[in-house]
């Protein structure tokens, strides 16, 4: 099931994620495994960057054939001014 592992991922400064019920959350933690992903993140005082993407904001999910980047494009609300990620 996809919501039970540790996706590895390049995309900045993350790289991991898993996806949680509605949402997906990218770490810059390099998590081993779904407990270590989880204690990364419910850690209170850390270096590690974290990011949450709620499923129902993800407007397209592209992938060239010949390339092996995978883009998610969102909508969030920041402030009073929405912005396209």
């Amino acid at each position: 099931m996809m919501t039970e592992r540790v996706f590895l991922v390049t995309a900045g400064k993350m790289t991991s994620f898993i996806i949680d019920e509605n949402i997906i959350k990218f770490s810059s933690h390099k998590a081993t495994s779904l407990v270590d992903f989880h204690e990364a993140w419910n850690k209170k005082i850390t270096l590690a960057k974290k990011h949450e993407v709620k499923l129902d904001s993800i407007r397209s999910i592209k992938k060239e054939e010949n390339d092996d980047d995978v883009t998610i494009k969102y909508k969030i609300l920041q402030g009073s001014i929405l912005l396209w990620c």
